[in-house]
């Protein structure tokens, strides 16, 4: 797609039969599921996915590359964005703000760049879920303002997992706790608190 496009509709789904490469931002307002397929979501340097107040976007079964800036971003913390097996190839930073993440299934961030967690909200790890940081790329992640602030991220239960493979994870000054899950290290893992 090289327009923009704002999308209005309650559970939409749309799926993709081969590898999408969008050029100019999406604006999604309602709640919408894009089911890649195993297919390739490309973000070109004007693209972006925008989650409108009081929506939900759904990433389903894909690769996403150009992953960075803030290209997929909520426009307040009533939005929400869930990752369902996907695989984010951090192309640069990738800073989110507002609204709040929800990983399900097997989620992937690598590269050499940082997902920077900055939203007030918490974001969650389902169940039977893992979120996994790998081949150098970061975690950085802590509650916004204090320490009586939010945590940033929750696992849902025992069988929600965090892993870092030769990943590595920034705590910001706020710091964080991580309870009830698995936090998985494997290979060369870098932590700073």
């Amino acid at each position: 797609w090289t327009s923009t496009v704002h999308w209005q509709g309650t559970d939409a789904t749309i799926d993709f039969n081969s590898n999408v490469s969008l050029a100019a931002e999406q604006k999604m307002t309602g709640v919408y599921t894009l089911v890649g397929n195993r297919n390739l979501l490309n973000l070109s340097s004007a693209a972006g996915l925008i989650v409108d107040t009081g929506s939900k976007l759904v990433l389903k079964d894909m690769t996403i590359t150009g992953f960075s800036g803030s290209k997929i971003r909520c426009l307040d913390d009533s939005a929400s964005v869930e990752f369902v097996n996907v695989s984010c190839i951090l192309d640069d930073d990738f800073t989110f703000t507002r609204g709040s993440l929800q990983f399900t299934g097997f989620v992937d961030f690598s590269g050499t760049h940082s997902l920077i967690y900055q939203s007030g909200l918490t974001s969650t790890i389902s169940l039977n879920s893992r979120l996994r940081v790998a081949s150098d790329a970061t975690l950085v992640a802590g509650r916004k303002n204090s320490a009586h602030d939010r945590e940033p991220l929750y696992f849902e239960g025992k069988s929600s997992e965090l892993a870092f493979d030769a990943g590595n994870l920034i705590v910001t000054s706020s710091g964080m706790r991580l309870t009830r899950g698995i936090l998985d290290l494997q290979g060369s893992f870098f932590v700073d608190i």
